[in-house]
């Protein structure tokens, strides 16, 4: 049973649960914290989700995808209706990634560094990258479910 097949399914789930594992877990953390009502510890959390989003989740992110690809080649193809949901899927949470909460990070934490953890423009960016990162979160649970239930095939 270890052909290329297994082999990079054994890769590809192991890759997507430490991405979608540590997004969940960013994102209990970070409600706690929200209802704690503590700005420097919030400011805390969001410095260290920075971290994983520069150097945890790109690398997890390109994993995911190049494993998938690899199974998908050596399997079915690209036509099957799953494999182009979950393609979509997992190409959407990168560019929301890159694309906004990368940018969105990194300017809460200058803002941060000029206004102080309790600046209401700074909690209401960090609300706004909160909602957005719930919502990246779901589109990965919902590529998930494509994959365990393969709509279409």
């Amino acid at each position: 049973m270890f052909d290329l097949y297994h082999v990079l399914k054994f890769f590809h789930v192991a890759a997507v649960i430490i991405w979608l594992g540590s997004s969940v877990g960013f994102e209990f953390l970070a409600h706690l914290v929200q209802r704690e009502d503590n700005p420097e510890e919030l400011a805390a959390v969001v410095s260290r989700v920075e971290f994983f989003g520069k150097y945890v989740y790109p690398p997890l992110s390109i994993l995911v995808l190049i494993f998938g690809a690899g199974m998908a080649w050596d399997a079915w193809g690209f036509r099957p209706l799953w494999i182009q949901i979950g393609l979509g899927g997992i190409l959407s949470t990168i560019a929301i990634g890159v694309g906004y909460l990368s940018r969105k990070l990194i300017k809460i934490k200058a803002m941060i560094e000029e206004q102080g953890a309790n600046s209401l423009e700074v909690r209401d960016q960090i609300d706004q990258l909160l909602l957005v990162a719930r919502i990246d979160a779901v589109i990965l649970f919902l590529v998930v479910a494509d994959m365990v239930f393969k709509p279409g095939s």
